[in-house]
């Protein structure tokens, strides 16, 4: 369990910090150029974008690679975390050419989405597990972060970096506290 622990944090630290620095080094993305994925495009910001979703890819897997080692019982968990881990790279791999191809934009738009919804659904499993008050708080707060996040997509506001700043946050929160105590009932 302590690898889990381990690739767990890393996975988190290696996405949140990589954002954290490109905000740092181009503030003007958050207030005014739509979603994170822009750092992606940024010859200031490329590689520490890359680094973090490319650190975030490998340490889920890591983590998955654990729990399937750990119980067969956790199976459907490095499943899930394989999943997580492929859409962060698939969402890395479209940053690139999606400003010069309307469909490669789309694609890493439904990308983007489609991690939400698996963090989403993730995320309503550590609740049902718990249903405690610290995985109600990280709940909340990947659940506002996601609902910012949906309604920039569909344009009622443009706050779309918020969105998935507090939702990658909250879902955070819910991997490194609350995600090791969730699996305890299956080993």
């Amino acid at each position: 369990m302590h690898n889990v622990k381990i690739f767990t944090y890393l996975s988190q630290i290696a996405i949140i910090a990589s954002m954290s620095v490109c905000t740092v080094i181009l503030p003007h993305v958050a207030l005014t150029d739509g979603g994170v994925s822009n750092f992606g495009n940024n010859p200031s910001t490329v590689a520490i974008y890359s680094l973090g979703f490319g650190s975030c890819t490998l340490f889920l897997w890591l983590t998955g690679n654990s729990l399937m080692n750990l119980s067969p019982k956790l199976k459907i968990f490095s499943y899930t975390l394989f999943i997580i881990g492929e859409l962060y790279l698939l969402i890395l791999l479209s940053t690139f050419p999606r400003q010069y191809s309307f469909a490669y934009s789309r694609a890493h738009d439904y990308l983007g989405i489609a991690l939400f919804f698996i963090e989403f659904i993730f995320s309503v499993w550590i609740l049902l597990q718990l249903r405690n008050y610290s995985v109600l708080i990280n709940f909340v707060i990947t659940v506002s972060g996601m609902f910012i996040g949906l309604i920039s997509i569909i344009k009622i506001v443009d706050l779309l970096f918020v969105g998935q700043s507090v939702g990658s946050i909250g879902f955070a929160l819910l991997m490194c506290i609350n995600f090791p105590e969730a699996l305890q009932s299956y080993l």
